[in-house]
């Protein structure tokens, strides 16, 4: 009854804050369309929160199979094959929706397979595989799972998803390690110091000051261009997102952002003069939401904390999809990216369970 009771007082709390900023959004500037289409985007994040214990079981344990296979194998097939679909597009009230994402990045192409784009495809596998990692009690499961799902991972050529992916294989390796040792607290332990260390990473990468960024920019020059997405985020994309906020001449919004519909997706089905995807969750959520990101990122943390080992395996799947999520956050937007947006909704609303 007490748990049901703090859950209802949570869900209100959000009810009330999404109010809040639906509201200001709209006072200061942003149009229905923006507030109601950047809700539909990250609309997974919103699913996460109300998904039940016995739905979320499903999905970590029946659910990501059938995903990791089917992400697998697209993008498998899609290295040697164009899928027929790929670039197809598709128009939805003016707005145009590609189904499968035909891309290069600095002259290397990006494998989409059957997701809409790289990006996705990789934190799809990732994050299943993850799940699985943590549910498979045979050494050569774990040893397939890791490294077929790293060797595809590598072929979407998304660099942030596979390290992520590579420190959470260590994570699980660990967590089955300890749990023979009859060690799980040392586990928790781990997933919260490097949980923590992703979001100090997370916050810090974009606030570096303009010399650093080229300071770095320069040494990163000779190193080829497996770090020109990176360079790019460290000098163009993340200076500019701050700089809406600056452009807008409204001080207030350096304390409760842009509002929703202020960056992200929004900006670019729409003719915006300086449309920005934020990839980096702490700079998506200050530009949307200002100093209300901080709180947001700790609730995020202290749910690392909360999964309880009624169910062990469960609950170090739980922790380790939301581990790679905070990791894979540090270069990627998260809530507009369905699966992680959707581990992240989930991950927050873990002390109910």
């Amino acid at each position: 009854m007490f748990q049901r009771a703090q859950s209802q007082r949570r869900d209100s709390f959000i009810c009330i804050i999404l109010l809040f900023y639906m509201i200001y959004s709209a006072a200061v500037g942003r149009t229905p369309f923006e507030i109601f289409f950047s809700l539909y985007v990250v609309g997974a994040f919103f699913l996460g929160l109300v998904t039940s214990p016995s739905t979320f079981h499903f999905f970590t344990t029946r659910l990501s199979i059938l995903i990791w296979i089917t992400a697998v194998i697209g993008v498998s097939i899609n290295s040697v094959v164009e899928m027929p679909w790929a670039g197809t597009s598709f128009i939805v009230n003016d707005v145009v929706t590609v189904t499968s994402r035909v891309w290069e990045d600095f002259g290397v192409s990006r494998l989409a397979g059957f997701a809409r784009s790289s990006d996705n495809a990789a934190n799809q596998i990732a994050i299943t595989a993850v799940a699985l990692l943590c549910l498979t009690t045979s050494v050569i499961s774990f040893a397939g799972v890791a490294t077929i799902s790293t060797y595809v991972i590598y072929l979407t050529t998304s660099k942030g998803p596979l390290l992520a992916f590579l420190i959470c294989v260590v994570m699980a390796a660990c967590y089955h390690w300890l749990r023979f040792a009859h060690k799980p607290r040392h586990f928790k332990l781990l997933t919260l110091v490097l949980g923590l260390t992703a979001i100090i990473i997370m916050i810090l990468l974009p606030l570096f000051p303009a010399t650093a960024l080229n300071q770095l920019n320069s040494f990163l020059g000779g190193v080829g261009n497996t770090t020109n997405s990176f360079k790019v985020r460290l000098t163009e994309m993340w200076p500019n997102a701050f700089l809406l906020v600056e452009l807008d001449q409204n001080p207030i919004e350096y304390i409760f952002g842009r509002g929703i519909g202020g960056i992200g997706a929004v900006q670019f089905v729409g003719r915006y003069l300086h449309p920005n995807s934020a990839d980096n969750l702490f700079v998506f959520l200050y530009v949307s939401v200002g100093l209300f990101a901080l709180p947001l990122l700790t609730m995020l943390l202290l749910s690392l904390a909360r999964t309880q080992p009624q169910m062990p395996a469960i609950s170090a799947a739980v922790a380790l999809m939301l581990l790679y999520t905070l990791i894979a956050c540090i270069t990627n937007g998260g809530l507009e990216t369905i699966v992680i947006a959707f581990v992240l909704g989930y991950g927050m609303s873990a002390q109910r369970n």
